[in-house]
């Protein structure tokens, strides 16, 4: 489902939106209009707390609805807190999405992002039991008392108050917490079943395939295909070579940067996929968040159907290479002297006149630690932590 068009369903009037970059313009001006189309008037933001600094600073005075007709606040947490979770509860049921997409203009259409949605309550498949420890992980997550009263509001309403806690196996949404990272609660999940192969679309990676060498441990993984926008990726080939399986990688099409986070496993017993807000990284998987690794959260599908991810498995029509093919340009940009200066381009230009600024998109998104600026004439803008996190720089 289109994120606009989740904001925009009816009878729903409390939301909660985890993310982990937030752009607070395009939030008053796009999705908070679209939540009020929605009858949403009880809204919760928690983003990650150096994402969320660095927003509202670049925002200052040109926020006007900030405490007023939404609660925003940066998560509590040690590491990265990258959850991707929209929920809204209404008063004789709720819908969720989960997926890929920060609440940002990129987020919200333009990178090639994934999500799911679905309904839950006492008349839904889905009756919302397994909402109560994640609002319970969610309570643990915020600073202020503001932000843990929001979270009770939504545990009081009516028909979940009178829903039962479930966080057992059939729970739709995985998510690391406290000790727990992803792969322990996946490889709970999945316990005894085996795959020969991971297909995979991904954000980012780390650099030596941490998540592949998990797989390859756990689930018996022999072959990987990795799509991947080459621009975002980390991985070295040369700590690729020493991996317990077959890798190939696929480079996505150029036209928007993929964000997508999906893994189909195909084994002898069928399939298995997750989509989610997870990365191809070591941070993503392996590290529990309070052990300095990130948040995160995934929809499991245990027996799924091909036919209903059509979208994302074409992308692996293409046929895949090896690593060293792919990753040779960032090869020789990691060898090249310091003076040199990687290329973007603009992708659009809009003038907002109540701000009176320029937002600038660019892609492809840069890494957190580039330093990138913008000439214009004479005078040279500053691209900051905000606007590297969101893909837009303000002039």
């Amino acid at each position: 489902m289109n994120p606009r068009l989740f904001c925009r369903e009816r009878a729903y009037h409390k939301a909660l939106l985890l993310t982990y970059s937030f752009d607070p313009i395009f939030f008053e001006q796009v999705v908070l209009p679209d939540l009020w189309a929605g009858r949403s008037s009880d809204i919760l933001v928690l983003g990650d707390r150096g994402e969320i600094d660095a927003s509202f600073q670049s925002a200052v005075g040109q926020l006007w609805n900030l405490g007023k007709q939404y609660l925003l606040a940066g998560a509590d947490v040690a590491g990265a807190f990258h959850p991707k979770v929209f929920v809204r509860l209404g008063p004789r049921d709720g819908i969720v999405m989960v997926g890929s997409g920060n609440v940002t203009s990129s987020g919200w259409g333009g990178n090639q992002e994934l999500g799911a949605a679905w309904m839950v309550g006492p008349n839904q498949v889905d009756k919302g039991g397994w909402l109560h420890p994640f609002f319970d992980d969610v309570m643990t997550w915020c600073q202020g008392s503001l932000e843990r009263d929001a979270v009770r509001r939504f545990k009081d309403v009516p028909w979940l108050s009178l829903t039962p806690a479930d966080d057992g196996e059939a729970s739709p949404v995985l998510r690391s917490r406290g000790t727990r990272s992803l792969a322990t609660e996946l490889a709970l999940r999945w316990s005894g079943r085996r795959f020969d192969e991971v297909k995979i679309l991904t954000g980012s990676t780390d650099e030596s395939g941490a998540f592949l060498r998990w797989a390859h441990a756990v689930f018996g993984v022999t072959r990987a295909t990795v799509a991947l926008t080459p621009a975002s990726a980390s991985f070295v080939a040369e700590k690729l070579t020493d991996l317990p399986l077959e890798l190939r990688l696929i480079e996505a099409p150029p036209d928007r940067p993929l964000h997508a986070k999906f893994y189909w496993f195909e084994g002898a017993d069928g399939p298995a996929a997750v989509m989610g807000s997870a990365n191809c990284s070591a941070a993503a998987w392996l590290l529990a968040p309070n052990g300095a690794g990130n948040v995160e959260s995934i929809v499991v599908y245990d027996r799924p159907d091909a036919q209903d991810f059509e979208s994302a498995l074409k992308l692996f029509a293409a046929p895949g290479q090896a690593p060293s093919e792919i990753l040779v340009l960032r090869s020789v940009h990691d060898l090249a002297p310091k003076t040199h200066h990687a290329s973007f381009a603009i992708k659009s230009l809009q003038w907002d006149n109540a701000s009176r600024r320029i937002v600038a998109e660019i892609v492809p998104a840069p890494d957190p630690a580039a330093q990138v600026s913008l000439r214009l004439g004479e005078r040279v803008v500053a691209y900051g932590a905000a606007a590297r996190a969101q893909g837009t720089l303000d002039v």
